[in-house]
């Protein structure tokens, strides 16, 4: 149900992020860098902590990643072939820590961060884990 207008106003801005909520999963939390619609080239001296980046390593996709409060990059897959724009991060391999001065065709995306619940239900019966979720804001075909 979407929020009425009179609530939305008693909410102010934190009434309005959630309504521009994404239709799946609940949204605990965003961080939003402010950047052009397109992806971004930038030098690797203003990458900063929390930046969702992608670079060419070679393959016919484009390596995802976020970076870290220690400057390094945690890889982030796409789960759902249905969903391409969300990103998690990848368990199966440790943070890189690559100089992102050597990383070929390197940019920031426009990107925010959302939680979902771990769908699990072994691991995660009543549904109270979340898992960081990363929501891409432009399409890349090579996503």
């Amino acid at each position: 149900a979407t929020p009425s207008r009179s609530m939305l106003a008693r909410l102010g801005r934190c009434g309005a992020m959630l309504a521009k909520a994404p239709p799946q999963g609940p949204l605990l939390h965003q961080r939003r860098r402010h950047l052009p619609l397109a992806s971004a080239h930038v030098a690797s001296e203003d990458i900063q902590s929390g930046d969702v980046v992608l670079w060419d390593a070679g393959y016919s996709d484009l390596e995802k990643g976020v970076i870290t409060d220690e400057m390094t990059i945690q890889p982030l897959i796409i789960k759902d072939p249905e969903s391409p724009r969300e990103l998690y991060i990848d368990e199966d391999r440790e943070p890189l820590e690559i100089p992102l001065e050597e990383l070929k065709d390197l940019r920031v995306v426009s990107a925010y961060v959302s939680q979902r619940m771990i769908a699990d239900r072994i691991h995660n019966p009543h549904g109270e884990h979340a898992e960081d979720c990363w929501i891409i804001e432009e399409s890349d075909e090579r996503l």
